[in-house]
């Protein structure tokens, strides 16, 4: 026989009156939970596997193109490389703020499948498109007498509908920022929200990873057909899993609620208890609102300490954006292909490097729950900016041994992985206040999708521009950039970051208030 449930009450937390919680230690996930959990991974592995195409789909060195390369089938330039990596970005920060009222009225579970369905329709799209010089064409037919951006050729079509798969995925990737984590918080007893929560980050880099190894194998058409199996298989799952406990409580669907948590709780857990901590949760959160729209919530945003949290957020997204993460993920082997341009050696070292990033990025979860948030991200930006070093000193100096570059990159990667890419997030919910903390994130998610869209759009157009003709003096440069956008990330997480480990929202408001007045080794000392 199971234990007897024990008795579950629903609590407000006392400070910010606001968060729910309860007495009950003994919320027993089930195997449900998950299996529940792991269709929903599909997303946020395809948004890395999006994020990490352009990496393997390209040439690694434009000088001379590979012929079964998009680029060199495409007859791409610099300029329509970038506009098909960065496109997604925008389309991305489009789709996070347009998918809020669908999820919120057809729920979790239909805007996984809609992002599965986005996401299967735009690798079909890319895959489709038709190639303008073909794989099986010899060099004599090509203008200039070999692959390349001589080529010359009229691929306005070819752009557009390229351009227009990459806008789908990423419509879909917005879908997925909004879903997937939020559904698998939801789905996650209390003692396992923080591990399933970090499940997605993992999924991100995983994603990333999987884009770098298909492509050692195969081609951008077979990494669009491994896509499109992802895609289907999240799709044909997703029909199957349980609506989210917590938005069916807030449609009043209170039975339907009580049998996706027996899915996903062991039967010593006290479900009624459940549900009327989920009622309690949804009620107080209809209040906020309620309060909210009584007012003016732009007034709130704007009065201290909210818009002082609202720039600390602008300035937590630029710190994880400036620093150059995107176009390292988005074309780390066009940056690698200029110290080894021939084969696939520069792919298979971007592959390796991502490959030690998420095992550091697994490794990395556990530690974010014992060390202050402040020093870890600080640590972790201090590594990126050593690291930028080491490449900016092989590009200025291409004499020394090109492993420095090796060293550099792969030290990057693991000090990005260390804190500086889940800390942003993360300490993005833990700086706002829940009556402004929707609207918040979400002008800080556009912000970071902005910048994400700058960061891979203008890669070449630095390094073309500082180096003055010659390649590795450019990239030295642009390297030397993100390192400068490193070091002021670092005095911001050191002078103007409050800490927010262990500490309710009330304690944290009054760090931001009382900033001035303390020291570092204060936040260190104080609980």
């Amino acid at each position: 026989m199971g234990r007897k449930p024990q008795p579950h009450t629903p609590l407000v937390d006392e400070e910010d009156g606001q968060s729910v919680h309860t007495q009950h230690p003994d919320e027993t996930p089930s195997w449900g939970m998950y299996v529940s959990v792991l269709p929903a991974l599909s997303g946020p592995f395809l948004f890395g596997y999006c994020l990490g195409f352009t990496s393997p789909a390209f040439s690694s060195n434009k000088h001379h193109w590979d012929a079964d390369k998009l680029d060199s089938m495409m007859s791409l330039t610099s300029d329509q490389i970038t506009w098909f990596g960065s496109v997604i970005a925008l389309a991305a920060g489009v789709g996070s703020l347009v998918c809020g009222w669908p999820v919120d009225r057809f729920g979790k579970k239909m805007g996984m499948l809609t992002a599965n369905l986005l996401m299967l329709v735009g690798f079909v799209v890319l895959i489709a498109t038709p190639v303008v010089v073909p794989k099986s064409m010899p060099d004599s037919e090509i203008p200039g007498g070999h692959r390349g951006p001589s080529m010359g050729f009229d691929n306005t079509k070819q752009v557009v509908q390229l351009c227009g798969a990459r806008v789908i995925m990423g419509l879909a990737n917005g879908f997925v920022c909004v879903t997937s984590a939020a559904y698998m918080s939801e789905l996650a007893t209390l003692k396992l929200r923080g591990v399933l929560g970090a499940f997605f980050q993992n999924a991100v880099v995983g994603g990333i990873v999987s884009s770098y190894l298909v492509g050692m194998f195969t081609n951008w058409q077979g990494m669009s057909y491994f896509a499109i199996g992802v895609a289907v298989m999240g799709l044909l799952t997703s029909f199957i899993i349980p609506e989210s406990p917590q938005w069916l409580v807030s449609k009043g669907r209170d039975a339907e609620a009580e049998q996706s948590l027996r899915r996903m709780r062991s039967s010593d857990t006290d479900i009624k208890g459940l549900l009327d901590t989920l009622r309690a949760q949804v009620e107080v959160r209809r209040q906020s609102e309620a309060d909210v729209a009584r007012g003016s919530l732009m007034t709130e945003l704007c009065q201290a300490p909210r818009g002082k949290a609202l720039l600390i957020g602008v300035g937590l997204m630029a710190t994880a954006q400036l620093n150059g993460i995107s176009a390292v993920a988005a074309y780390a082997s066009q940056i690698l292909g200029q110290v080894w341009p021939t084969g696939n050696t520069a792919n298979s070292f971007a592959f390796y490097g991502q490959l030690i990033k998420l095992t550091v990025t697994v490794f990395a979860s556990s530690l974010m729950a014992k060390f202050p948030r402040r020093y870890m991200l600080a640590g972790s930006l201090s590594g990126m900016i050593a690291s930028c070093f080491c490449i900016c000193l092989y590009f200025f100096d291409d004499s020394l041994p090109a492993a420095l570059v090796m060293v550099g990159y792969v030290g990057y990667l693991v000090s990005f992985a260390m804190g500086t890419g889940a800390l942003s997030w993360l300490m993005l919910g833990e700086i706002f206040h829940p009556n402004v903390r929707a609207t918040a994130s979400a002008i800080c998610t556009a912000w970071n999708w902005l910048l994400t869209f700058y960061i891979s759009k203008t890669i070449n157009v630095y390094k073309e521009a500082f180096g003055g003709g010659d390649e590795h003096k450019g990239m030295g440069c642009v390297f030397a950039m993100y390192g400068g956008c490193a070091c002021l990330g670092l005095l911001f997480a050191l002078c103007c970051l409050p800490e927010t480990l262990g500490k309710s929202y009330k304690h944290v408001e009054r760090d931001m208030l009382g900033r001035a007045g303390r020291s570092p080794v204060d936040d260190l000392l104080m609980p």
